[in-house]
């Protein structure tokens, strides 16, 4: 099983979520997140052996239930190959949370940091395609969005996938502020 962590903004981002399906409408992108809510990645999917789910997800579950609402500043978009993001400033409070998770799943279910954890971009991804070209495309149709200048984490989410491919992943717990 493959599980994502993430702080779930999508309300905070409804017109960018307005104008990111605007352009899935206009062209084929594979990236399929928008099936997910829009959210703030805290570290790269991971995976699980099935007898250790639910024991995981409680785990990661008490980790948020425990975090106190904190503000999160943007950024901007940015545009890295075959992936377009919106890329959020990191600060102590999302540093401490992306670590106590990471810290937890090595500690007692020896899930290694992958090699992205180590030096994390927190993000949150807006298109993704092996198509560098459809980036381009899709980063010109999106035009300027009127992003907030920050967010407010306050509400968590757990997703997870059998398989881990594209398209696969769905939320399995939402737990709010």
């Amino acid at each position: 099983m493959f599980v994502w962590v993430g702080i779930n903004v999508e309300e905070q981002l409804r017109e960018t979520r307005m104008a990111v399906d605007g352009v899935f409408e206009k062209i084929d992108i594979s990236n399929v997140t928008c099936q997910l809510p829009l959210h703030i990645s805290l570290k790269i999917s991971f995976e699980i052996e099935n007898e250790l789910f639910n024991s995981v997800l409680n785990d990661i579950a008490s980790i948020y239930e425990a975090q106190k609402p904190f503000k999160i500043d943007v950024k901007g978009v940015e545009k890295h190959e075959d992936i377009m993001w919106i890329r959020m400033y990191s600060n102590a409070e999302i540093e401490a949370l992306a670590t106590a998770l990471n810290m937890m799943l090595k500690e007692k279910y020896g899930i290694p940091l992958h090699e992205y954890d180590l030096d994390f971009i927190f993000h949150t991804t807006l298109f993704m395609d092996d198509d560098k070209e459809k980036i381009n495309i899709a980063r010109q149709l999106l035009g300027d969005l009127n992003l907030p200048e920050t967010l407010v984490a306050n509400t968590f989410v757990i997703g997870t996938s059998e398989t881990g491919e594209n398209g696969t992943y769905r939320v399995f717990k939402t737990i709010g502020k």
